[in-house]
């Protein structure tokens, strides 16, 4: 089983600490090979702690495309494209199951057009979709 957990930084926060608990735990008990992606910084001493794990990681650019505040100014079209062009991304990955703790809306709109099994909601930090996604 293939598993991404999406946070939007790889830093030494609360939420990627939780993140990385339960990567570790799927990896070890479960057997899942286990990717993150990012939409923003990335801090040595966090990738460290991935590396160690063997742990993927990387920051995607089409991701990012949808944390930006101007993403919730778009006409439909724009918005639709720049989704779609997340979901290719993702499909690519041929993922198993996501664990979205950033951009939570957006991900559960399509991760089942990436041909992603199950997609868990975790409703975190105050910057996540400022604004309704339609």
């Amino acid at each position: 089983m293939k598993a991404l957990f999406i946070v939007h930084n790889l830093t030494l926060g609360g939420i990627q600490t939780q993140a990385l608990a339960l990567a570790k735990h799927l990896q070890s008990r479960f057997g899942f090979n286990i990717d993150f992606q990012c939409v923003g910084t990335s801090f040595e001493e966090y990738t460290k702690l991935l590396d160690e794990s063997g742990i993927s990681y990387k920051v995607n650019k089409n991701l990012s495309s949808i944390f930006d505040e101007d993403f919730y100014h778009l006409n439909f079209a724009k918005k639709l494209q720049l989704l779609l062009r997340l979901r290719n991304d993702l499909a690519k990955e041929k993922y198993d199951v996501v664990f979205p703790y950033s951009a939570t809306k957006a991900i559960n709109f399509i991760y089942k057009f990436a041909g992603i099994k199950l997609s868990f909601w975790f409703e975190r930090c105050g910057h996540d979709n400022p604004k309704p996604l339609y």
